[in-house]
């Protein structure tokens, strides 16, 4: 009769054991791996935080995972980069001073807009809209926008027409 016994996985710190192996891995860039065992006796990866990131594999304690740099986010946990608000968002403070670092993006409201790294989101020009978090956009032909802020064009009553020479029209 043969007998198979499975020799239990031992991870130092910046490794973890996987259950489908019995051999220690490298911890992977947005996590960390303390090489203590969890409450099933495994040895675990855990993610980086949000507002935080690691970009290098190997790390061992949540000190690994640094902060975000102010006016950036990593809006899910085990990031292993942060990231600038795009477009049609701005960068709003969570003013906790701790974990989470950071802030977050918040979508500019309709009739105004952002470009990337934006810290407030500005009201569109007429003759141009926006919906909510997005871009200012300028009114295709025959329709028009007469106001500030607005968040969709209007169309041109009967028997008249807008031209405008822009392209980018939606």
């Amino acid at each position: 009769e043969l007998r198979v016994s499975a020799q239990a996985c031992t991870a130092n710190p910046g490794y973890y054991c996987p259950i489908s192996t019995q051999s220690a891995v490298l911890c992977p860039a947005g996590y960390y791996c303390t090489g203590q065992q969890s409450g099933n006796n495994d040895y675990h990866n855990e993610k980086c935080p949000l507002n935080t990131y690691n970009a290098n594999p190997g790390a061992s304690s949540l000190n690994d995972c640094k902060p975000c740099p102010y006016y950036e986010v990593a809006t899910v946990t085990g990031s292993t980069q942060c990231s600038v608000c795009t477009p049609g968002t701005y960068y709003q403070s969570s003013n906790s001073g701790g974990p989470p670092y950071g802030g977050s993006c918040e979508l500019c409201q309709p009739g105004t807009s952002s470009v990337q790294n934006a810290t407030v989101c500005n009201t569109c020009f007429p003759g141009s809209y926006a919906p909510t978090g997005s871009t200012c956009k300028p009114c295709r032909p025959g329709y028009y926008s007469d106001q500030i802020g607005l968040s969709q064009c209007k169309e041109c009553p009967q028997n008249t027409y807008t031209f405008n020479s822009y392209r980018d029209w939606e």
